[in-house]
């Protein structure tokens, strides 16, 4: 079903549906059959992010056009009902947030800016993270106050952890990658960064996604090393991989 490289794939955890990005194309496949439902087109850049809101109601889409596509999941119409240009760069993450009977979109760009889309309020809240964002993921601080946090992955190595809600720095991990230079470096700059940044992370990701304080985030770095951070001491380098190349598909 797919003709390009494949750059970034979301399941939803409560269907079989899958949804993959393929060059400009978003395909969404059923994971029981394997069968290819749709094929949506709309971008006019490479797809970087892809996600898949709750029982599939919805696939949103951000790329390298700096727009974000909201598709319906139920209905058989192929044009997104929504897009969302605000930022002025690439998008490198897009994910969605649904509670308390609320939704939002959260998106992240090489513009540097952390977009938070509340749907219920008609509202959009920005916060700036300084540096290219090159990805993001959320956990929640508690399962009962509703309050999460945001952590991202930046283009000159630094991840930072954000309130979502007041978008006030908790942390700030620095210094754990080592910088690339070269073949690898030139990639990262063909996404949208500058030659300055020697230290790129190319993905991110929290576990477990609830209880931050107990939570780990774990950085991919084109320096061929997974790095674990968290306020225990007891939890140090996770894994390495040697291989430059193959660090780079996490992006």
């Amino acid at each position: 079903g797919h003709t390009h490289p494949v750059h970034a794939v979301s399941i939803d955890d409560k269907s079989t549906t899958i949804v993959s990005a393929s060059d400009r194309a978003l395909i969404v496949t059923d994971a029981v059959t394997s069968r290819v439902k749709y094929r949506l087109h709309g971008h006019t850049g490479r797809i970087n992010t892809v996600c898949v809101s709750d029982n599939a109601e919805c696939f949103l889409s951000g790329s390298y056009d700096s727009t974000v596509k909201i598709w319906d999941g139920r209905s058989r119409s192929r044009e997104p009902i929504q897009t969302l240009n605000d930022a002025s760069d690439s998008i490198t993450s897009v994910l969605t947030l649904q509670h308390r009977g609320g939704a939002e979109i959260l998106t992240t760009s090489v513009d540097g800016f952390i977009r938070t889309y509340d749907l219920r309020m008609g509202r959009i809240s920005k916060d700036n993270a300084g540096s290219p964002i090159i990805g993001c993921d959320i956990t929640s601080i508690s399962d009962d106050d509703g309050k999460y946090c945001i952590a991202t992955s930046c283009l000159n190595g630094d991840i930072y952890l954000f309130e979502k809600n007041t978008g006030s720095l908790l942390k700030k991990y620095t210094g754990g990658h080592k910088a690339v230079s070269g073949k690898v470096a030139q990639k990262v700059d063909a996404k949208g960064g500058g030659g300055e940044n020697e230290h790129p992370t190319c993905s991110i990701a929290c576990y477990p996604k609830k209880g931050i304080w107990e939570s780990m985030v774990l950085s991919a770095s084109y320096d061929g090393q997974v790095l674990v951070w968290c306020d225990s001491t007891d939890h140090a380098q996770w894994s390495q991989v040697n291989n430059l190349d193959a660090s780079a598909t996490f992006y």
